[in-house]
């Protein structure tokens, strides 16, 4: 796992450490807790653990944010704007 400074970390990703940690059913438990009528996020294409428990957790691909991220190599990847209704 890459150094994160929780302080300085974006709201999405607090909410997939947060989701991470907690694990899959309690996290489908607090997501009900949520007033909102949907949660969204974005997930870098290549992150494939944290696709599969989003999607485990109900949330689906609504669109995609064509060559958003450049990481430290060079690579370019897509960002997936992901949410889950309520």
């Amino acid at each position: 796992m890459p150094d994160l400074d929780f302080a300085k970390a974006s709201r999405q990703q607090k909410l997939a450490i947060f989701l991470v940690v907690i694990g899959p059913e309690a996290a489908a438990n607090v997501l009900k807790q949520f007033d909102e009528p949907e949660i969204e996020l974005l997930c870098r294409e290549g992150n494939g653990g944290a696709l599969r428990l989003y999607r485990r957790l109900g949330f689906v691909i609504e669109g995609r944010f064509h060559r958003r991220v450049r990481l430290k190599d060079g690579t370019v990847e897509d960002d997936l704007a992901m949410a889950k209704r309520l």
